[in-house]
């Protein structure tokens, strides 16, 4: 029983010393492992890895010379914007002064001073070298447009800042070449969206430096307007177009291709003002020679001592063979209801009636009545009751001229 009681105790002792053992043993490894942390080394890198500067949007890249500690940095137009903040990278765990989101004045040499973890300093000074000042330059140099395979180009007075170009009648919405000054810019005075260089615009240009200069663009259209695709020789075609000025010395209208070519008569030149500053619109009769050959690629061209200025842009037919000719009509006066009846040789099945109110109607050969012989072309006036004066409140009888068409 004894024995028993002492081998009880020697037990717990034993207990006892391995708890406090383990104890012991705990303590030891925290004071081993939080001295070896203490013993850990602080960083004592301080450099600058990398320094940009941003100039007018375009970014320059700074050397950066670890052993003089310094950023040499290439900008252009740092006169016009000095006050700049810097983009800087430096070395892991250390600071730099001052704040680099602290705009500085880069004309004159800025330090920046890079303090590793351990304490340790290091200071960078950056100088800037402007190596050109922002251009003044602002000049339009060229002006041209590509147009069916011929190039147009503009006459610029640098003086007065005017820019004058012919163009073609239909090539206004046509992309304008247009050379300015290096590093300038180029704005229209157009609306967003409707930009059309056969209307008359301010163009201004932006030197780099940020001075501006308006040039006044001013287009001069010339050409035709729509011509129908095939005539007979003995119609007298109603031409429009702009400013075709046969006013002037040594003009014509000439009708070719590429094995004829005529001069042609015309009559009834009229002329009107745009109101739009386009010029002058112009109307007027052509008549085609008595010995024109039948062919299906004339041109009409708009000429001034030899030199072509406007070519309509499709060719068209003349047919000279078995043309229509009227010889009479069955009444002259018609109202509401009435048949046109038009007698002649070879006439065609459609007719157009110039109207007083001045709209075209076309009747065609699914409206009107042409005899086998093509000596009797009957029109019904039953519909299109707005082409008679009276629908207008006009009770006076008007001349309306009426056309034969090709069908």
């Amino acid at each position: 029983m004894e024995n028993f009681k002492i081998m009880l105790k020697n037990q717990s002792e034993n207990r006892v010393a391995l708890c406090f053992f383990r104890i012991i043993l705990c303590c030891t490894l925290m004071i081993i492992f939080g001295c070896s942390k203490d013993k850990e080394p602080k960083s004592g890198e301080n450099r600058i890895l990398s320094f940009e500067l941003f100039v007018d949007g375009q970014n320059y890249q700074g050397q950066v010379n670890h052993f003089s500690k310094e950023i040499s940095i290439n900008t252009i137009g740092l006169e016009r914007e000095s006050n700049l903040v810097a983009d800087i990278e430096i070395s892991e765990f250390a600071s730099i002064s001052p704040d680099p989101e602290i705009p500085q004045d880069f004309i004159n040499p800025v330090d920046y001073t890079v303090t590793a973890q351990n304490g340790e300093k290091s200071t960078y000074r950056v100088i800037t070298s402007n190596t050109r000042a922002l251009s003044e330059d602002k000049e339009i140099l060229s002006v041209s447009m590509e147009f069916e395979g011929k190039n147009y180009e503009a006459v610029i007075d640098q003086v007065d800042k005017i820019i004058d170009i012919t163009l073609p009648l239909n090539a206004g919405g046509e992309l304008v070449d247009i050379e300015i000054s290096e590093g300038a810019s180029l704005t229209y005075s157009y609306e967003e969206g409707f930009i059309n260089y056969s209307y008359p615009a301010i163009f201004t240009v932006t030197a780099e430096d940020g001075s501006t200069v308006d040039y006044q663009y001013n287009p001069f259209l010339i050409g035709f307007n729509s011509l129908r695709a095939i005539y007979y020789s003995n119609a007298i075609p109603l031409i429009s177009g702009l400013n075709i000025n046969l006013n002037l010395p040594n003009s014509s209208l000439v009708l070719e291709n590429d094995k004829n070519s005529y001069v042609l008569e015309y009559s009834n030149y009229e002329t009107y003002d745009r109101e739009d500053l386009l010029g002058i619109e112009n109307n007027f009769l052509i008549h085609f020679p008595e010995n024109i050959v039948s062919a299906d690629n004339y041109e009409l061209k708009y000429k001034v001592s030899g030199e072509t200025l406007s070519t309509y842009r499709r060719e068209f037919d003349v047919v000279s063979g078995d043309v229509p000719k009227i010889t009479g009509v069955n009444k002259e006066r018609f109202v509401r209801g009435d048949t046109l009846i038009i007698y002649g040789e070879n006439l065609a099945p459609g007719v157009l009636i110039r109207a007083n109110n001045g709209r075209g109607y076309a009747y065609n050969g699914h409206y009107v009545k042409l005899n086998s012989e093509k000596t009797e072309l009957r029109v019904p006036l039953t519909n299109n009751y707005s082409m008679f004066p009276s629908y207008h409140a006009k009770y006076e009888d008007i001349p309306t001229p009426i056309y034969l068409l090709s069908g």
